[in-house]
């Protein structure tokens, strides 16, 4: 994997030599696997400016918090390079379909749209905090559709809704079934 990381940033360094590469894992549950991959891609001589991790907390439950902060502590042993959190979400009610297993609500932040933005707003709170965090992306925020409203896309914009109906992200949209923002998306006034 490291050769080919490494074809990918040479080819975007022929093009733009000052762009910043990110390495991104979705691993962040795995603080052993974080390390050791990281550790790797260092032994290799794989050259990034940024190490990317995804998060969903609701994958495990309440226990994901302290996974994650392991995963960040580790990180720091085997690299200096800055941290951004290159995807994230949690749901406004109980996810089904494709991520149903996203499905394990931390006890602080129920699966409401309250619960959502306040777990965004401590997450943004925690990453600001952070002295290796530089950023953090909602993941999808955008990505509302469910059977009913999928249904009424192309009446309503005369295109074809390509989303596979049974996908289920809805609940970690910032938006309703109408295209509504939810509270969710006032977190980042924060």
């Amino acid at each position: 994997i490291a050769d080919f990381i490494r074809a990918g940033t040479s080819g975007i360094k022929a093009v733009r030599p000052d762009a910043n590469i990110m390495v991104h894992i979705a691993k962040w549950w795995k603080p052993d696997f974080a390390k050791a991959f990281f550790q790797t891609m260092k032994d290799l001589d794989l050259r990034f400016e940024c190490i990317g991790l995804s998060y969903y907390p609701t994958m495990i439950g309440n226990p994901a918090c302290n996974i994650f902060a392991q995963t960040l502590e580790v990180l720091s042993e085997v690299s200096t390079s800055p941290i951004c959190i290159a995807e994230y979400g949690y749901p406004s009610s109980t996810p089904k379909g494709q991520i149903w297993y996203m499905n394990k609500q931390l006890s602080e932040y129920p699966f409401t749209p309250e619960g959502q933005k306040e777990w965004i707003v401590d997450f943004l709170s925690y990453c600001h905090k952070h002295p290796r965090i530089i950023g953090a992306f909602y993941w999808s925020p955008e990505m509302y559709l469910e059977p009913s409203s999928a249904k009424a896309f192309p009446k309503a914009t005369g295109c074809a809704c390509n989303m596979p109906l049974n996908f289920g992200w809805a609940p970690m949209a910032l938006f309703n079934g109408e295209g509504q923002a939810k509270i969710g998306a006032n977190a980042f006034s924060y």
